[in-house]
């Protein structure tokens, strides 16, 4: 027995030295911990607030980071297409959340770069500008009735973010099933909705123990059986609905319509693609945009001449609430440039979106990478760095505007990209711009706003401690 211990002491000692000494990463700038193990990583990931830990080690150490002994992070502006698009004569470097040993992937996940581009082509329809413009009044529809029960409570304060997850989730559904969650109707959580948390945790938890080989397995037994309970809800609810979608003879058109003709073909996708890739979309539809539309409103409250301006903007614009429509509010150079400012500062996607360097290793950002290195732009830490931006903790959509201030001129706009780069960019960004376009504007049209004490540092909270945005809603319409 002592022998073992001191075989295993020894091993871990010579690992660790290895690591911050002759390991191919050992001269890239981080802390030293990081660099011998993941677990300082896993813990800030585990309580929420690693986007806020990796920040501060870029402000320390520089724009490239090493934060696990094979892992690096960047912040400059060219690694965006170092990493994220095709090379020429190459293949593109590989993402690394698909080392999540799932026997069929949707489309989020799925490594395979001709599998993705088929399931990605079988989905895009449904996400073209055309076809914003054919849900739009869908959407319009439920925001309307998001409007009236804000109304209805306007007495007191209300939970935003409550009711901003009510109606995403009722649109996602119409969009996709044809059928809304019905959480608007209820002013409740729909079962499918309390389940996500459960589902998205048992796909974070296993991609995390696969960095634990060969102890993966067994430390896969360590999830907690009511997450595995609640990701089996979610799994079973998401094959209810798909299951009564395809059964009806004569549905809404939907985004499932186009799908169903090369449904099992070798062109289209399998059933079990159809079903985890619609679990992917609506999961990072719902959940995104709730995020964003909170941020909005912490954002403009804590900037009241931002507020007021963007608000004379609106209210000039439209006489009516039925005049508001997406094509209009695109023409708003103040509504648009607060939103990307609001990305800017608050990617609802905040960290890491990796890849892996090829075997023979890439060149990012000048330098050379090893081969099989972990790589990534992260979204937070840009965003919030003085390398990319002018007063980059400032909420300031001068920035974006076609003729910015003279003070913005170096800002580093294409360090900013919330929707990812390459062939594998966001898929929903259409939707996701118009939701928040049309939510923004319909609510600065019909309320003030007022948010409440215990919600006024709601952005600076974790992941999984974000306390409720309450906010005092007063209607200026009769």
């Amino acid at each position: 027995m002592a022998t073992m211990i001191q075989l295993t002491a020894t091993t871990i000692l010579a690992t660790a030295l290895y690591r911050v000494t002759l390991h191919p990463l050992a001269k890239v700038p981080g802390p030293r911990l990081w660099a011998i193990t993941r677990l300082p990583y896993f813990y800030n990931l585990a309580i929420g607030r690693l986007h806020f830990r990796v920040h501060e080690l870029h402000e320390e150490y520089g724009l490239v980071v090493r934060v696990a002994p094979g892992e690096l992070t960047f912040i400059t502006e060219s690694s965006w297409s170092d990493i994220y698009l095709k090379p020429q004569g190459k293949p593109q470097l590989q993402k690394e959340l698909a080392q999540h040993g799932l026997t069929v992937p949707g489309l989020v996940l799925e490594a395979n770069d001709s599998h993705h581009s088929r399931k990605r082509k079988n989905f895009a329809s449904g996400f073209t500008e055309p076809a914003m413009r054919q849900q739009e009044s869908t959407v319009i529809k439920y925001i309307d009735q998001f409007i009236s029960s804000l109304r209805e409570r306007s007495s007191k304060p209300i939970n935003l973010n409550e009711w901003c997850s009510f109606l995403v989730f009722d649109i996602m559904g119409d969009i996709v099933f044809g059928e809304s969650f019905d959480s608007l109707e209820t002013s409740q959580t729909s079962e499918w909705a309390k389940s996500t948390f459960s589902y998205a945790a048992c796909q974070i938890i296993g991609g995390v123990v696969q960095k634990f080989w060969p102890f993966h397995k067994i430390l896969g037994y360590l999830i907690p059986s009511s997450v595995r309970k609640g990701a089996a809800a979610h799994e079973q609810c998401t094959k209810e609905k798909l299951d009564r979608r395809l059964a009806k003879s004569n549905p809404q058109p939907d985004m499932i319509t186009p799908l169903v003709e090369t449904l099992n073909t070798p062109l289209g996708l399998t059933y079990t693609e159809l079903r985890k890739t619609i679990i992917d979309i609506i999961i990072g539809a719902t959940d995104t945009s709730t995020l964003a539309l909170g941020a909005m409103v912490y954002f403009l409250w804590h900037n009241q001449d931002v507020l007021t301006r963007l608000t004379d903007e609106i209210r000039f614009a439209f006489a009516t609430s039925a005049d508001i429509t997406n094509d209009r509010l695109k023409q708003l150079p103040y509504l648009n440039a607060a939103i990307t400012e609001m990305l800017r500062l608050f990617p609802p996607i905040p960290g890491f979106l990796r890849r892996i360097a090829p075997p023979e290793g890439c060149f990012i950002t000048g330098s050379y990478i090893p081969g099989n290195t972990i790589v990534s732009y992260d979204l937070w830490a840009g965003g919030h760095s003085a390398e990319n931006f002018f007063r980059p903790n400032d909420f300031l959509p001068e920035r974006y505007l076609a003729d910015p201030p003279k003070e913005f001129k170096n800002d580093k706009r294409k360090s900013y990209r919330p929707f990812s780069f390459g062939p594998r960019n966001c898929i929903g960004k259409n939707l996701a711009l118009l939701e928040v376009r049309l939510i923004i504007s319909k609510l600065l049209w019909e309320f003030n706003m007022e948010l409440q004490e215990e919600s006024r540092d709601w952005i600076q909270h974790g992941a999984f401690d974000r306390p409720p945005l309450m906010v005092k809603l007063t209607s200026v319409r009769k």
